[in-house]
């Protein structure tokens, strides 16, 4: 499937429909298949307030759609604990695995930031996916609940890394991770719309040790990968998931986000 064409309208969704379609690709590990499902949804829900434009709109059912092939296999097939800790973990792999290279490469005092471009991409990655988490961040997640300013701190310190990395190594361009072009011969530059702190309010430890693997998520059902897609939805079947995607949009700008939900998951059973 080619990349989804993301309006300029939806950009602040671009860095996770892309983290999906990477995913898609992914077929090794059924963790890839999931974060790639809750990538999407996470999507969905930072888009519907952006979406006013018919092309806007046009992706946003296309994503839903999406979702909606995936439902059953993908987003039923655990529970909304269990995709948490799947999420939380893959999104700490990437990082641990960031902050292992950083180490080996860099060390503590040295500036030497060649190639750094790369791993600025694995950084700003991470950031992504703890971003992700805050699908499950509405309530019905305690475990996110209590981990919810751990995982803030995380994601806050995974683009801050990025951002330090792309401004020593000046004349970085930006590319499809959505990093911003670092402005050369400014040492002092911010990070675009990255909403970088200061100073990283997370850490990882001064030791040099590997950090120990994560557990591996549960294994996945059966026929993960063998759903043939659906038949195309009828006109009046995506002019009525149009119709409550508005009302959905409507829902989020009163920050109802209970009734938005409800009615996206009502425009995506009306894809059939």
């Amino acid at each position: 499937m080619p990349p989804l064409t993301v309006p300029p309208e939806l950009k602040a969704i671009t860095p996770f429909i892309r983290r999906a379609e990477e995913l898609d690709a992914d077929r090794s590990q059924p963790a890839a298949r999931l974060v790639a499902y809750y990538c999407r949804q996470h999507a969905i829900e930072k888009g519907m307030s952006l979406a006013s434009s018919p092309p806007s709109q046009s992706a946003l059912l296309a994503i839903m759609a999406q979702l909606e092939e995936e439902k059953a296999e993908v987003g039923e097939a655990f529970s909304r604990v269990e995709s948490y800790g799947v999420v939380r973990d893959f999104a700490q792999r990437i990082l641990a695995g960031a902050d292992t290279q950083y180490k080996a490469v860099y060390g503590r005092d040295r500036r030497d930031y060649a190639g750094g471009k790369n791993l600025a991409r694995s950084y700003y990655a991470a950031g992504n996916f703890y971003d992700v988490i805050g699908v499950f961040e509405s309530g019905d997640v305690e475990e996110a609940e209590l981990e919810r300013d751990e995982n803030a701190g995380k994601r806050k310190y995974c683009k801050w890394r990025a951002s330090e990395i792309l401004k020593a190594a000046a004349g970085a361009g930006a590319d499809d991770f959505g990093i911003p072009e670092a402005p050369v011969g400014r040492a002092d530059a911010k990070a675009g719309d990255l909403d970088i702190p200061a100073a990283p309010v997370y850490k990882p430890p001064a030791a040099a040790p590997a950090p120990a693997p994560a557990p591996a998520p549960a294994p996945a059902p059966a026929g993960w990968f063998s759903k043939k897609p659906p038949g195309p939805a009828s006109n009046a079947a995506i002019a009525d998931a149009a119709e409550l995607a508005t009302f959905a949009l409507a829902a989020l700008k009163s920050k109802d986000v209970g009734v938005a939900r409800q009615r996206l998951r009502e425009a995506l059973d009306a894809l059939g």
